[in-house]
């Protein structure tokens, strides 16, 4: 992401650099990641991400979102929405994590983003209710 200070452009990054068990295990998060390219989730975005994998490795790079966390002060805002865009979505694939600090509320534009990448996979709605439901 590029913000604009009063010095000039300033783009963060974040590289997370994950190493597998074995190496089946991380073609398969290879193609969760490949599925998750272009996907959307209505309300909630996700940072834009390229990611490489090396034998049982997988480094990836996304944008930092610049913002607060959903928090217990704030997560009511924001229930329904995660709860409808991405536990309810019609889909096999979605995110599975549902901290509070995977949840990112953009500075200035009020956008809520997705930032752990790696809890991207196939997985059921009913799963989904189910660990919402720890969370939240």
């Amino acid at each position: 992401m590029i913000y604009k200070n009063k010095s000039g452009l300033v783009s963060f990054l974040i590289i997370k650099e994950i190493d597998y068990l074995n190496e089946d295990m991380a073609i398969e998060k290879e193609e969760d990641y490949n599925h998750l390219k272009d996907k959307t989730f209505n309300r909630i975005h996700v940072p834009n991400f390229s990611f490489k994998r090396k034998d049982s490795s997988i480094t990836y790079k996304s944008d930092y979102i610049k913002g607060i966390q959903i928090c217990e002060h704030n997560k009511a805002k924001y229930k329904d929405i995660i709860f409808e865009d991405l536990v309810k979505r019609q889909s096999d694939y979605s995110f599975t994590g549902y901290y509070f600090t995977n949840f990112i509320i953009e500075e200035h534009t009020n956008r809520i983003y997705y930032i752990d990448l790696d809890d991207y996979r196939k997985s059921t709605i009913n799963e989904r209710i189910e660990r919402f439901n720890k969370f939240w």
